[in-house]
C-alpha cells in the first residue's frame, strides 16, 4: 500500500508539472506494482500522460492494457478514460458505445454524462446533449465548472431550449472564459430578439 501511495503521489506531481519523461522513469521503476497485481495503476498513469501529450493512440493502448489487469471496481473509471482517448483519436463511434454502456451499467461514474454530452454536442445531437449536460451540472452542483456550464448553454441554445441566460450567468460565475460567455450571450440575444 505504501509503494502504491508513493507512486501515485510522485506520478501526479510529475503530471501536474508536465514532467512526462520523469513520469516514465518513475513508472519503469515500479517492480512492486508490476509483480503484485497492481499493474493497471502504471498503465493508467502512462495513459493519462500520453493523453496530456496529445498521443491519443498511445493513451488508448495504455488504458486498454490497464483495463485487462484492473480489479472490477477500477474498470468503470478506466473505461471512461479509454473513451476519452478514443474520442481524442477521432473514434467517435467507439467512444459513444463505451460511454453509453457506462451510462447504462455504471451510471455512478463521475464524468460519463458530461463526456457523452460533449460528444453529442460536437456531433450536433443538441437535445440529447443538453439533457446529459444538464444532468452532469446537476450532479456536480456548485463544483460543476464553467466549461461544463458553457457546453450546456451551447446545447440549450442550439436546441432552442430555455434557461440559456441563466446557465450563462452560472457559467460566468463558475469561471468560464469571459469571451466565450459574451459570444454565446450575444448569439442568444440575437435569436431571442429576432
Amino acid at each position: 500500500a505504501r509503494a502504491e501511495a508513493r507512486f501515485r503521489t510522485q506520478a501526479l506531481a510529475h503530471l501536474h508539472a508536465g514532467e512526462h519523461a520523469a513520469l516514465e522513469q518513475l513508472a519503469a521503476r515500479q517492480w512492486w506494482l508490476e509483480r503484485f497485481g497492481r499493474r493497471h495503476l502504471i498503465d493508467d498513469i502512462r495513459g493519462v500522460s500520453a493523453l496530456a501529450q496529445g498521443d491519443a493512440q498511445a493513451a488508448r493502448a495504455r488504458f486498454a492494457a490497464a483495463l485487462e489487469t484492473a480489479p472490477p471496481e477500477a474498470r468503470p473509471r478506466l473505461s471512461l478514460s479509454l473513451a476519452r482517448a478514443e474520442r481524442a483519436a477521432g473514434l467517435e463511434a467507439e467512444a459513444e458505445g463505451r460511454l453509453r454502456e457506462l451510462l447504462t451499467h455504471h451510471s455512478g461514474v463521475t464524468g460519463v454524462q458530461a463526456e457523452l454530452g460533449r460528444l453529442l454536442l460536437a456531433r450536433g445531437d443538441h437535445a440529447e446533449a443538453a439533457a446529459l449536460l444538464r444532468a452532469a451540472v446537476a450532479r456536480g452542483g456548485q463544483r460543476a465548472g464553467g466549461g461544463l456550464r458553457l457546453d450546456l448553454a451551447r446545447a440549450l441554445l442550439a436546441s432552442g431550449q430555455p434557461d440559456v441566460a441563466e446557465v450563462l450567468s452560472a457559467a460566468e460565475a463558475s469561471g468560464a472564459d469571459p469571451d466565450a460567455v459574451a459570444a454565446l450571450r450575444a448569439r442568444h440575444q440575437s435569436t431571442t430578439a429576432g
